[in-house]
């Protein structure tokens, strides 16, 4: 499929989206390029150290059966959603606003209620940009819990992009017409399929730093920003727990040489992603992982007990880092954004008769360089 120079997609991450300040910042980036026509945005990220990401509450809201605490919820979120209502002047009718706030969330249960963070970040977005708003419902077409590129394709082509459009990220339809999740960071993948359906050369992914870096610089005093690296290169990254772009995006973007663009803004440094391109250095990366070490019950093979343990843990979803075991004892590195899942995996466990001693948070760390990573 030939490549469009004349658009860009450009994918606003929850950091870049967090305040109304941020929204402006925003505006300013997309209007000082004419071929950034095509934005994606997600639902708004902590504003400060320990504040709350809307996405977040939406989880918890989803899950809360019990009315008032699930309203009280909400209300935060609306809340949040209220404050953008300052970006806009007297000849927005700002209560308009707010009731579409209000009946987006009261009006949701499950995953519907959990993507409309993004949906309202964009409908918002669209409106102070001036572009129009497409639900990602329309366009991200899920078959088989994967990506439809064929149903995505013809999608885009019954759009008519216009002075542009603003996309809400983090999820899309199914073959049922049902709102369905893509994973967590799935704002990377949104942009990534409209990049491959509307066929353009360049996507532009902001963030809060002005690339990728070869360590993380919180942890690390002093870094550099990989300029130019290669898909492999920053999938593998990413698949050590860096959160620079899901791996799954980076694959896709890939597959369809779409040339990937990794910045804080336009002004300072960034890194561009290709095929053609690759990093020379070496790469840091620290995981942060909670740890579980299980203990085999008498009675059972060690082939039953691994089966039995892996098994749970895909069953229910949990991303395993690494692992080791040393005579009973099964030793277990788990991804540490799912809390949730890692308890109803411990509460398993320890219903099938193994002991469960250690559940504490940990770092991992992954030094690795282009030599382990080429093919």
């Amino acid at each position: 499929m030939a490549k469009n120079g004349k658009i860009i997609v450009c994918k606003f991450g929850g950091s870049s989206a967090a305040d109304a300040e941020k929204f402006r910042v925003i505006k300013n980036v997309v209007l000082s390029n004419c071929k950034r026509k095509i934005i994606v945005v997600s639902a708004p990220g902590k504003r400060f150290d320990g504040d709350e990401k809307v996405t977040d509450l939406l989880v918890e809201a989803a899950a809360e059966r019990r009315k008032e605490i699930r309203e009280k919820i909400l209300r935060k979120v609306k809340e949040r959603f209220y404050d953008f209502t300052a970006l806009f002047g007297e000849n927005t009718d700002k209560e308009r606003v707010k009731k579409e706030i209000d009946c987006a969330l009261d009006g949701s249960e499950g995953e519907t209620l959990v993507s409309r963070g993004e949906f309202l970040s964009a409908k918002i977005l669209a409106e102070f940009l001036g572009f129009d708003f497409a639900d990602a419902k329309n366009l991200v077409k899920i078959r088989n819990e994967r990506i439809d590129e064929d149903g995505c394709l013809r999608a885009a082509q019954e759009v008519k992009i216009g002075r542009g459009l603003v996309v809400p990220g983090f999820y899309g339809e199914n073959e049922r017409g049902e709102i369905k999740l893509l994973p967590r960071g799935g704002s990377d993948l949104t942009g990534a399929v409209l990049s491959f359906a509307f066929g353009t050369e360049t996507y532009e992914n902001f963030t809060d730093v002005d690339g990728v870096f070869d360590a993380n610089p919180k942890e690390a005093g002093e870094t550099r920003v990989g300029e130019k690296i290669s898909y492999a290169q920053l999938r593998k990254f990413s698949q050590c727990g860096a959160k620079v772009m899901s791996a799954e995006a980076c694959g896709f973007l890939r597959r369809f040489s779409v040339k990937t663009i990794i910045k804080k803004d336009d002004k300072g440094k960034c890194t561009v992603v290709s095929a053609a391109t690759r990093y020379k250095g070496k790469f840091f990366a620290s995981i942060a992982a909670v740890k579980v070490v299980i203990k085999k019950c008498d009675g059972i093979s060690d082939g039953e007990f691994f089966a039995d343990v892996f098994g749970a843990a895909k069953n229910i979803g949990l991303k395993i880092f690494s692992f080791f075991s040393k005579n009973d004892d099964l030793t277990i590195y788990f991804s540490h954004d799912c809390p949730r899942k890692i308890f109803e995996f411990s509460d398993y466990a320890k219903k099938r008769g193994f002991g469960v001693f250690a559940c504490e948070n940990v770092c991992l760390f992954n030094l690795f360089c282009n030599k382990k990573i080429a093919r």
